[in-house]
């Protein structure tokens, strides 16, 4: 029996995804709302930086597309897009 990942887990693992266009980790951006971990399945509730982006309706069809605010970027981000110093 496959044991199921922690939402520690997943977020450990989506720190190596880079939005395409911005090269910043989507967790950093604030992009990711929400996972839940339940009777097998994973569900991650997530939106995009722009509405134009290519992956917009792929994701709309999996019901992962929510409104997005760049208060929700990290320090982090905001330095690596030169937005703070």
């Amino acid at each position: 029996m496959l044991d199921l990942p922690t939402e520690e887990d997943v977020i450990a693992s989506l720190q190596h995804v880079e939005d395409p266009e911005l090269g910043v980790i989507i967790v950093d951006l604030g992009l990711i709302y929400s996972i839940e971990i339940a009777d097998r399945s994973l569900h991650i509730t997530l939106t995009m930086t722009a509405p134009g982006c290519p992956l917009t309706d792929s994701c709309r069809r999996g019901g992962l597309v929510s409104l997005w605010s760049s208060t929700m970027i990290s320090w982090r981000a905001k330095e690596q897009l030169g937005w703070v110093r």
